[in-house]
């Protein structure tokens, strides 16, 4: 069925690697996996590929909790303003098709930035950070706050 003659050719090869037994001695990029598996941490010399995101997750990890959550709210504040401003944008694109591409893109990055002001707002994030994923000035931000009818 598989076209294969050998069951190796099927499935992966499996290797167990005894951690317990790593000397600590970091002489090739496997090697500096297993230090960072064996100890938890990742020292600055360290140049394997991969460990550049394991050390950034073990950054945010190592982090108080509070701040852990604040950071991860934050990140999520991020991608969720991206999104939108990406449909918004997409919105647009496909309102312009009858006005003119030019000026749907306009329509949708207007629209889509006022929805991340609004949502954004919502959530908790202040004007100055809103004006910084938008593009627009605080002052616009707060323009379109008080448009929406919030107590500014």
């Amino acid at each position: 069925v598989f076209k294969k003659e050998e069951i190796s050719q099927l499935f992966p090869e499996y290797y167990v690697i005894l951690v317990k037994h790593f000397d600590s001695v970091a002489k090739d990029s496997l090697d500096e996996w297993i230090y960072y598996l064996k100890h938890n941490e990742i020292p600055d010399n360290f140049k394997a590929r991969g460990l550049e995101q394991a050390r950034e997750k073990l950054r945010i990890d190592r982090l108080p909790e509070s701040e852990r959550v604040d950071y991860l709210r934050h990140l999520d504040n991020v991608s969720f303003a991206e999104s939108l401003m990406d449909s918004s944008k997409r919105d647009g694109i496909i309102e312009g098709v009858g006005i003119g591409k030019k000026e749907g893109i306009e329509i949708g990055k207007k629209d889509k930035s006022r929805q991340v002001i609004i949502s954004g707002y919502t959530r908790g994030l202040p004007p100055e950070m809103l004006g910084i994923l938008t593009d627009l000035s605080e002052d616009e931000v707060l323009e379109i706050l008080r448009e929406e009818k919030f107590n500014i």
